[in-house]
C-alpha cells in the first residue's frame, strides 16, 4: 500500500509552494508508485488561502473550529437513514423532503452535509464497488445528493450571520479527476463557516488554477 508515510514526507517538503504545485507533485508520486498498475479512484485536493487572512480570529483552513454540537434526539441519525432510503430508491422528492424536515427541526447544516449526505454517498460508493449498483444508478444517486447539498447550503447561507470573512479559497479537482462531489462538499462547508469559495469543479487543469488563486 502507498500508506501515509510517503504523502506525509512529501507534504513536509512542500511548505511555501502553490497548491497546484503540491497537487501535481503528489499526483506524480502516486503515478510513480502505481507504475501503470490498476487502481481505484484517486483524488488529490489542495487548498490555498492567504496565510495571514483571519488567522488570529478564525484560524487557518486546516485549523477550522469543530462543528456545532447538536443532533438532539438522534435527528441526524434518523435523517441519514431516511435520506439514504430515498437515494437508494432514486426518490428525489422523498430524499429532499427528509432534508427539508431536518432543517425545519433545526438540524445543524454542516452535520446534514457531512453526516447525512456525504455518509449516504459513501454507502452509494460501497454499493457500486460491490457490483450491486451500476454506474448509471450511482450517477443518478449522486444527482440526488447534489440537489440536497444545494438545498442545505441555500438554507444555511440565508440564516448565517455576516462577520468578516476569514479569507478566500479556491477548491478544485485535479485534471483527470471527475468525482467532484467531495470537493464540492468541502467548499460548501467552508462557505457555511464564512469563507469566500471559488469552486472550479471537476478535472481542472492545474495550469488554470493560478489565475483564480486569491
Amino acid at each position: 500500500m502507498l500508506g501515509e508515510e510517503r504523502p506525509h514526507r512529501l507534504l513536509s517538503e512542500c511548505s511555501g509552494i502553490s497548491a497546484s504545485a503540491v497537487a501535481d507533485r503528489l499526483a506524480q508520486v502516486v503515478d510513480d508508485w502505481l507504475d501503470g498498475g490498476e487502481h481505484d479512484d484517486v483524488t488529490v485536493l489542495a487548498v490555498q488561502a492567504p496565510a495571514a487572512a483571519g488567522r488570529a480570529a478564525h484560524g487557518a483552513v486546516g485549523d477550522l473550529p469543530g462543528r456545532a454540537a447538536g443532533d438532539t434526539g438522534g435527528l441526524i441519525e434518523r435523517a441519514a437513514d431516511d435520506f439514504f432510503d430515498g437515494v437508494r430508491s432514486l426518490d428525489d422528492g422523498g430524499a429532499l423532503d427528509v432534508v427539508r424536515a431536518a432543517l425545519g427541526r433545526g438540524a445543524d447544516h454542516e452535520a446534514l452535509l457531512l453526516d447525512v449526505i456525504a455518509a449516504s454517498q459513501a454507502r452509494v460508493g460501497m454499493m457500486w464497488q460491490a457490483n450491486e449498483w451500476s454506474v448509471a444508478r450511482e450517477h443518478a444517486a449522486t444527482h440526488v445528493s447534489e440537489r440536497a447539498i444545494g438545498l442545505v447550503l441555500e438554507h444555511g447561507l440565508a440564516r448565517a450571520e455576516s462577520p468578516a470573512s476569514p479569507g478566500s479559497v479556491v477548491v478544485a479537482c485535479v485534471d483527470g479527476e471527475w468525482h467532484g462531489l467531495p470537493a464540492r462538499l468541502f467548499g460548501d462547508v467552508l462557505r457555511l463557516r464564512g469563507w469566500r469559495v471559488t469552486f472550479l469543479g471537476r478535472a481542472s487543469p492545474s495550469a488554470t488554477w493560478s489565475a483564480r488563486t486569491p
